[in-house]
């Protein structure tokens, strides 16, 4: 399962844009504040299954290069969460705190 949790501020909404390695791309989600987007990982095949998601608050944006890396045997269960909050996106890996942080970046026009 790979989730967002929407933890900027009362009135920011945080867009999340993902794709995988195997073609799949989701729409554009748009997530109110203290909400959560998710959705299942399907871990089948030969390939492991990355995804790629991109965050946008406003004018500040991240890219999660790997926010889910499979692994070579299917695992059951596992959980990525990321808290998204106004100064920076912490993980949570299987419901357990990581020291992985992600900043957010000003977009330049």
């Amino acid at each position: 399962m790979l989730e967002f949790k929407n933890l900027l501020g009362a009135g920011r909404i945080l867009k999340v844009n993902c794709t995988s390695n195997r073609n799949e791309i989701l729409p554009i989600r748009e997530v109110k504040f203290n909400a959560i987007y998710e959705f299942p990982v399907r871990e089948k095949g030969k390939n492991r299954i990355v995804w790629h998601c991109h965050l946008q608050d406003g004018n500040h944006f991240s890219e999660l290069w790997r926010a889910y890396r499979g692994a070579r045997v299917a695992r059951c269960g596992q959980i990525r969460a990321y808290m998204c909050k106004p100064d920076i996106i912490d993980l949570v890996r299987n419901l357990r705190a990581t020291d992985q942080t992600h900043l957010w970046h000003l977009r330049r026009f």
